[in-house]
């Protein structure tokens, strides 16, 4: 069985990497040291702890499994290591024969299941669920999808945080599409760093303040623990739905 692959630059708050790092990595199912090897093929055992190299960066091979890897300042929980199919076979399982391919207009638009065959009148918008999208977008503030019957979501974009106070990091949304009364907005903290702050801070909190009609700011509380360092760590998320009529 092909082996799961973990590899990571290990890096402090600040950016800089850790060489020589001793790094742990346990399962989360039974808290044990888990098996690590050096080659996707299981050959080469590779010690767990195991040390960071001059770059600060860490790989291993296991068993599809959840794990935790720990560190100093590090403790990173459920981490989900599955192994990657096998390309070979994936790509022998497509057929290769041109025979298979219609080149047939009404004999593709039945496969797709569109009525009308040749003649098949694509003005009708798609529909989810019964209700058919009237209108979607996206610009600089994210994307929105507008339904027939009213219903409107907004997405923003993954936004890095600014510093406001010490018991304050944030960032001002506006919606890529105003909605025509106060919507439900919920804040997303997007861990693409694991920044260590945001997870061991105990008093950590997201929220959502000032939702308008337009906008609303998202962001982390804490019983002042935010320093002007931490608003670069993981960036926020904020998703959005109300009613565009």
């Amino acid at each position: 069985m092909a082996l799961a692959h973990f590899q990571r630059t290990f890096t402090d708050a600040s950016g800089n990497i850790k060489p020589g790092l001793s790094v742990t990595v346990r399962r989360e199912s039974d808290n044990g040291l888990a098996a690590l090897f050096a080659d996707a093929g299981s050959v080469t055992p590779k010690s767990n702890p195991f040390n960071t190299d001059a770059n600060g960066y860490g790989d291993f091979y296991a068993v599809n499994e959840r794990y935790r890897i720990q560190a100093t300042d590090i403790d990173w929980r459920d981490e989900d290591l599955i192994s990657q199919p096998d390309l070979a076979a994936s790509l022998a399982a497509i057929s290769t024969n041109t025979s298979d391919i219609s080149t047939n207009t009404s004999d593709i638009l039945e496969r797709a299941e569109l009525s009308g065959g040749p003649l098949a009148n694509f003005t009708a918008m798609p529909q989810v669920g019964g209700d058919p999208i009237v209108e979607s977008g996206s610009n600089a503030d994210g994307e929105w999808t507008r339904w027939a019957d009213g219903k409107q979501t907004c997405e923003s974009p993954q936004t890095a945080m600014s510093f406001s106070a010490a018991f304050d990091i944030n960032f001002s949304w506006d919606y890529p599409a105003a909605f025509i009364s106060t919507p439900t907005v919920v804040p997303i903290l997007v861990y693409t760093a694991y920044y260590f702050r945001y997870r061991t801070t105990a008093s950590t909190l997201q929220y959502v303040r000032s939702i308008s009609t337009t906008g609303a700011t998202i962001g982390l509380a804490s019983d002042s623990a935010w320093s002007t360092a931490d608003a670069a760590g993981d960036p926020m998320q904020g998703l959005a739905s109300g009613r565009w009529k």
